[in-house]
């Protein structure tokens, strides 16, 4: 590190980049991922990186909102505590994270009666047109 006027820490967060698939690491070097995007990816279950760093150029997912979906792929799920219940069927949930997911956001299904509604939650202008770019294929 200090022949190369690094520190430690980034010398070390180099190498880890260095654990990627090589399909990715060709992603970084042509500049189509950043290395923010690619410390979050190894976060990612190994199974799901590539296709994940795909969906990061298709998309144009920011490092934030990759890190979301990350998060959303790895962490178990809340079910040992009992929340209030949502009225929501098994295959509701599952559509709901399901979005979730796909649009790296936070996504609530509501009920009411036999309708209902769709809330997706941003949180800056940039995040809500990245939504709605994923939303509407543009």
């Amino acid at each position: 590190g200090q022949r190369l006027g690094k520190g430690r820490s980034s010398i070390a967060n180099a190498l880890r980049l260095l654990l990627l698939p090589d399909a990715i690491t060709s992603m970084i070097a042509q500049g189509l991922l950043s290395a923010g995007h690619a410390k979050a990816l190894l976060a990612a279950p190994e199974a799901t990186r590539l296709e994940l760093a795909k969906r990061v150029v298709r998309d144009g997912l920011s490092v934030r909102a990759l890190e979301r979906v990350v998060m959303a792929l790895t962490s178990p799920p809340a079910a040992k505590t009992p929340a209030a219940p949502s009225g929501l069927s098994a295959e509701e949930r599952e559509f709901e994270s399901q979005l979730r997911t796909r649009v790296g956001a936070h996504v609530a299904l509501r009920r009411n009666g036999k309708g209902g509604r769709i809330e997706i939650a941003f949180t800056s202008e940039p995040e809500l047109i990245r939504i709605a770019e994923i939303l509407l294929g543009d």
